[in-house]
């Protein structure tokens, strides 16, 4: 199965929203349990598992697990996981992760990290300047 940034932008987004309090850990009992979430009713249980074992595997959630029978818990999202979903939150920087796989074929969750915050970097000055016009708007 290919990776589907949109659904791992959606998970981490899930994940994300669930955290509240620093010593808990947070489970989802079964795949079924995480695609109640509104924002992944669209996706399969088959490419929930697949892609919640992708962002397992590549170190994304602070004392994640798998559970054998389905489903998942972790108590946090790893520094590297909020800074990939901030970053993607960013149109530009969606959009070249998107044109990256269409030319590619597919990527890994770590070439998406990469590309990312690359994009990200060199649009900094962009974004400066946007937050910069936006609050000057706001302060007129």
């Amino acid at each position: 199965m290919k990776l589907n940034p949109k659904c791992i932008k959606d998970i981490l987004s899930v994940f994300e929203s669930v955290i509240d309090d620093a010593g808990t850990t947070y489970t989802y009992a079964s795949w079924e349990d995480l695609q109640e979430e509104i924002p992944l009713e669209k996706y399969s249980t088959n490419e929930l598992a697949y892609h919640c074992q992708q962002i397992f595997l590549s170190g994304y959630l602070y004392c994640g697990q798998l559970h054998s029978q389905g489903g998942t818990s972790f108590m946090d999202l790893m520094p590297e996981a909020h800074s990939l979903l901030a970053n993607m939150r960013i149109p530009a920087v969606y959009k070249a992760i998107t044109k990256f796989i269409e030319i590619a074929g597919s990527a890994s969750i770590g070439q998406m990290a990469c590309i990312a915050t690359e994009t990200s970097t060199t649009l900094f000055p962009d974004l400066l300047n946007l937050g910069a016009h936006a609050l000057g708007k706001l302060q007129k």
